[in-house]
């Protein structure tokens, strides 16, 4: 099949589980049909990245939410603050006034290897765990998105975490070897 009719198959028949997916992954609602367009967009340019065809499905449900966040990340007013200096900052709202700790840079920085580490396996495993761990979903709600049983989802995430472990333990011997 070629690329045109497996997305129009995947945007007609899974139509309502990506707007699910936009809507939990926090898209107000006068963005959902923006967003949704986007993904289908995103598809396209993208198709050649998508290794199984077969996942088609599950792949665009991730695109989407991963659009969805970028967007509501963007939409944030966004502070640079000097966190080493403690003075007030009378320019900017107060709540934009904020103490920048330690472990909040270490957790972006732990976000961002996670990240990576999530690249190098399967998006049959890392897919659910990302809905799961990363944004929130419940097991019964990925089982909704992907169209498996809420015990595959169950499954996959942990076979997911498994190889984590292993890539984490192949990067410290890489690392130190």
């Amino acid at each position: 099949m070629n690329r045109n009719v497996i997305l129009d198959k995947v945007f007609r028949e899974e139509k309502r589980k990506i707007i699910y997916a936009i809507k939990k992954a926090g898209c107000p609602d006068q963005d959902m049909e923006d967003v949704f367009h986007q993904t289908l967009l995103t598809a396209l340019e993208n198709f050649d990245q998508l290794s199984d065809p077969s996942k088609a499905a599950a792949w665009c449900i991730s695109i989407a939410v991963n659009i969805t966040r970028r967007k509501t990340e963007r939409d944030k007013k966004v502070y640079i603050i000097d966190f080493y200096k403690e003075e007030h900052h009378p320019d900017l709202p107060e709540e934009a006034v904020y103490d920048v700790t330690q472990d909040e840079i270490e957790n972006a920085d732990l976000r961002m290897d996670l990240k990576r580490l999530l690249e190098k396996i399967s998006p049959e495993f890392a897919i659910p765990l990302q809905l799961k761990v990363i944004y929130g979903f419940t097991y019964e709600e990925i089982a909704v998105i992907m169209g498996v049983k809420a015990g595959t989802v169950r499954s996959r995430i942990n076979r997911a975490k498994r190889l984590l472990e292993k890539a984490i333990k192949n990067e410290r011997k890489t690392s130190e070897g």
